[in-house]
């Protein structure tokens, strides 16, 4: 499917070369772990349109995943200074900072992604797992509560699994009641088909 989606995008730049097709190549050879050639394409994105905050942010994370962090949260910088409230950005950024061991400044911008869009699960996922593996086991407390009063899908139920995971793991209060109504829920979900076990040793 990758390999289909660059070629596609070989032709079309062949034709006609604009900034979103190179960010759009770019994606598949992030995905199939070709950093070099996303990062020459993100480039090439940016000297079309310097401006492109979304080119900044791809770019970061392709910088990211090829370990390269202290210029992955230069381009992160970029995108968030483009688009203030980039919701994106600020999470890549914060686990950009992670890496950098600023636990404070990556849990700064984790909460900033939260504020900016608390509705979405994958916010509480990213502010309960950035608080966890920085020993902030009390502060992440009252965000698991939140995402427990969410309408969970079967996805969601999935993440739910790495949320107790984790807190039994770091000895949160209650943890063991979080587990038994974890595994309570779990037993009437058939539709996915996930191995819990492995996370809940």
């Amino acid at each position: 499917m990758y390999t289909h989606a660059v070629e596609s995008y070989h032709k079309a730049l062949a034709i006609f070369k604009r900034e979103d097709y190179f960010l759009e190549r770019g994606r598949p050879y992030n995905a199939l772990k070709q950093y070099p050639e996303a990062i020459a394409d993100y480039d090439e994105a940016i000297k079309l349109k310097p401006s492109y905050a979304e080119g900044f942010l791809q770019r970061g994370i392709a910088l990211y995943n090829s370990n390269v962090f202290a210029r992955a949260l230069q381009n992160l910088n970029e995108a968030i200074q483009i688009t203030p409230d980039y919701y994106d950005a600020y999470i890549e950024r914060g686990y950009c900072y992670n890496k950098l061991k600023k636990a404070e400044e990556a849990i700064s911008d984790i909460k900033k992604a939260y504020s900016l869009f608390p509705t979405n699960y994958l916010s509480l996922v990213d502010i309960v797992e950035i608080l966890l593996v920085n020993g902030k086991q009390e502060e992440a407390a009252p965000y698991l509560a939140e995402a427990r009063k969410l309408q969970w899908t079967d996805e969601q139920f999935a993440i739910f699994t790495f949320f107790a995971w984790l807190f039994k793991k770091t000895a949160i209060i209650n943890a063991d009641e979080e587990m038994a109504s974890l595994d309570s829920q779990l037993k009437n979900l058939k539709a996915i088909n996930y191995n819990f076990s492995e996370i809940m040793e």
